[in-house]
């Protein structure tokens, strides 16, 4: 949250978003419980850099009388998400345990649940690709402190809040 809030937001949605989705796919290399934890762990901590971002760059994006509409809408798009995605998986496992276990060479052998998390894993990998030509949108209602920083453009920018003032408070 604070890397997105003082940075580029957008950014920090690609690279969490590639971590998120590797991790995904990586999670479908595991041999074990504890290889398939560290994938989901990581997976879990590349969704956490979408979380606070994808709120500011609505805020960012919608006019403020309709943010809270905007805001709605992007909570249920999270429910509807997790519903579909249960029932995509669901179904992509019921489909591969027709085919599976499949023998890859340099990869081995892999059972219906090792390829879905491979296949919905790839894919992210080019949206998170994707995320580094979207335009960072121009935030609004940004504390501005005394100082400010000039960019690679020569651009003076406001500089943050500092962690220990954020603490303080």
């Amino acid at each position: 949250a604070r890397a997105a809030a003082v940075g580029r937001g957008l950014r920090v949605m690609g690279v969490g978003s590639g971590l998120w989705t590797a991790a995904t796919a990586l999670g479908g290399r595991a041999r074990s419980v504890g290889r398939l934890l560290a994938g989901r762990l990581g997976s879990g901590g590349g969704e956490a850099c979408n979380g606070t971002e994808t709120f500011s760059l609505r805020s960012a994006v919608c006019p403020p009388l309709k943010l809270s509409r905007a805001i709605a809408v992007l909570n249920f798009d999270f429910m509807a998400g997790n519903g579909l995605s249960l029932i995509i998986g669901g179904t992509l496992i019921l489909y591969l345990n027709r085919i599976a276990p499949l023998d890859l060479p340099l990869v081995g052998t892999l059972q219906a649940w090792q390829l879905t998390f491979i296949m919905v894993g790839l894919p992210g990998l080019l949206v998170a690709a994707l995320m580094w030509t979207v335009k960072e949108p121009l935030r609004r209602g940004r504390m501005i402190v005394e100082t400010a920083r000039v960019n690679a453009n020569g651009k003076a920018r406001p500089a943050s809040v500092p962690v220990r003032d954020v603490v303080k408070f």
